[in-house]
């Protein structure tokens, strides 16, 4: 770490970067706005191929400062060689900004006014109004990008318009503006979705319980239970017509009444209040 810049009294610069899915975000955005511009102004065959890609300043060739021209809000375009050639439905190089005649540059500059009033619109670029916020690689309102956008972790991105297998032109975005257009934590702020509202106990249909079905219990001295063996037989508190207690949890639901059901032990369900029922003879199998 540099101490001399604080001591100097100057701001240290944040290290910015975006992954592949918020660089896709943008790329998306300008992608509708050039893929607008292009069926407006280009063949059919070069607009139904107007495709952008975003990456990283810091990434690829990086064209001279005085080939950006400024949009304003943190924004510069920069047309490729390919743009003359592009418009004018002219095969690879075979049109150029010095050869086109005044008619094909003055359709030209007004196709390039054209996509930079889609471009500002599709970025929320205010033209000739700067951001107002520290980018870290002041420039100046209407001045090209300074060199420092280039530089790695600046947070700057480079949007490349293609059409027709060709580079038509470049939109160079600094860090503030990358900020504003990329949403955070898209899925978090997505809506939720909901099922329908359905009633308390269709809602508690499926969940599970662990239901016990319990004797009354009894007290025993520890020397008793310590000379316990196989096959003795403990008295219990609970009369023979007295109904079980069946709890879920330690909470007492019901009572029931021991019985069978083929080869397997059942419980015949009861009120809590009829202690004193008893099972008919016939399934009683205590």
């Amino acid at each position: 770490m540099d101490r001399t810049a604080f001591a100097a009294g100057r701001l240290a610069t944040p290290l910015r970067w975006w992954s592949r899915a918020q660089l896709a975000q943008i790329a998306a955005r300008i992608d509708a706005a050039w893929a607008a511009w292009a069926r407006e102004w280009l063949a059919a065959r070069e607009a139904s191929s107007a495709i952008a890609t975003c990456a990283h300043a810091w990434d690829g060739p990086q064209a001279p400062s005085q080939s950006w021209s400024p949009m304003g809000g943190d924004a510069w375009l920069s047309t490729a060689e390919a743009w003359f050639a592009l418009l004018l439905n002219e095969p690879r190089g075979g049109a150029d900004a010095a050869a086109a005649s005044p008619v094909a540059n003055a359709l030209c500059l007004r196709a390039r006014d054209a996509l930079v009033a889609e471009l500002r619109a599709a970025a929320g670029v205010d033209s000739g109004v700067d951001s107002g916020v520290d980018s870290g690689v002041d420039s100046g309102v209407g001045a090209p990008p300074a060199p420092l956008i280039f530089r790695r972790w600046s947070g700057a991105v480079v949007v490349t318009l293609h059409g027709a297998d060709r580079i038509a032109a470049r939109l160079l975005m600094a860090a503030p503006l990358v900020e504003r257009l990329i949403v955070p934590n898209a899925e978090a702020l997505a809506p939720k979705r909901h099922g329908s509202l359905v009633e308390v106990p269709r809602a508690c249909a499926s969940h599970k319980v662990t239901a016990a079905v319990r004797l009354a219990s009894c007290e025993l001295e520890l020397g008793t239970l310590a000379g316990l063996r196989v096959g003795d037989v403990i008295s219990l508190p609970h009369a023979l017509d007295a109904p079980l207690q069946v709890l879920v949890g330690d909470s007492r639901v019901c009572d029931a009444f021991l019985g069978r059901r083929g080869l397997a032990k059942a419980i015949e369900l009861a009120p809590h209040s009829e202690h004193s029922r008893t099972r008919p003879t016939q399934e009683s199998n205590a």
